[in-house]
Formats: C-alpha cells, sequence, structure tokens
C-alpha cells in the first residue's frame, strides 16, 4: 500500500495536464490525502495486532484477524485509487500499480471471501 501511495504522489507530482502538474487539481490532492490516510491507518492496524500477538492479549488472534480482513480490503482499494491517479498509466506493466493491484486482488481470494470471514469473526466474538 505504500508503494501504491508513493508511486502515486511522485506520478501527480511529475505529470503536467493543461499546464499544470496534477498535484494542483483539488480532486487529486484529496484522493492523494485519503491515500495518505489509509496507508497510516493499515500501519497501526498493523502494530496493533502485532502487539496484541505479542503480549498475548485476551483473544488476539481475532485482533490479527481483523486487522488481516481490514487490510485486504484496504488494498484493494488503495491501489485502485493508485491506478486512478496514473490514469491509463496505471495499467500499464511499466509502473508497479498494475502489479500491486493484482497481489492486493490475489491477497483477498486467499483470505477468502470477506463477508465470510467477517460472519466467522462474530461467530466467534459471541462464543468468546
Amino acid at each position: 500500500m505504500k508503494g501504491a501511495f508513493q508511486e502515486a504522489l511522485s506520478y501527480s507530482q511529475e505529470r503536467f495536464q493543461g499546464g499544470w502538474t496534477i498535484i494542483n487539481w483539488s480532486a487529486l490532492r484529496m484522493l492523494l490525502a485519503d491515500m495518505a490516510v489509509q496507508v497510516k491507518i493499515a500501519d497501526m492496524a498493523v502494530a496493533g495486532a502485532a502487539i496484541a500477538a505479542q503480549q498475548h492479549h485476551p483473544q488476539w488472534e481475532l485482533s490479527t484477524r481483523a486487522a488481516a480482513l481490514h487490510l485486504s480490503d484496504l488494498a484493494c482499494t488503495l491501489t485502485t485509487d493508485g491506478i486512478q491517479v496514473l490514469g491509463g498509466n496505471g495499467y500499464m506493466k511499466d509502473y508497479g500499480q498494475e502489479k500491486r493491484f493484482r497481489d492486493a486482488k490475489q491477497v483477498q481470494a486467499l483470505l477468502g471471501l470477506s463477508p465470510m470471514r467477517k460472519l466467522n469473526m462474530v461467530r466467534a466474538l459471541m462464543q468468546g
């Protein structure tokens, strides 16, 4: 996710359209700001889950599962936004966004369907 954000930020600072770098467009700045917030949230989720696991907090397994589910969805959203910033270039193999998007979707598929995983979490919470 950090790579998707960094590439989108760098590209937007270098790409000119209509005589301006595209980072000067307010809608694009808002998209980049949202991406930056998502990256920070991802860092905090990973750190929180790692601390819970390391300190064996009650239900630490649920914390790590919740973080994994949230981050897999977030990675797909963020890489999609990264492709959007690059426009047509986002689909080109010359840039990393295309691969990051495929990787994010693959991780999401490996973790299983998000709705089913969330329902399993609720069941575990009700039992525990």
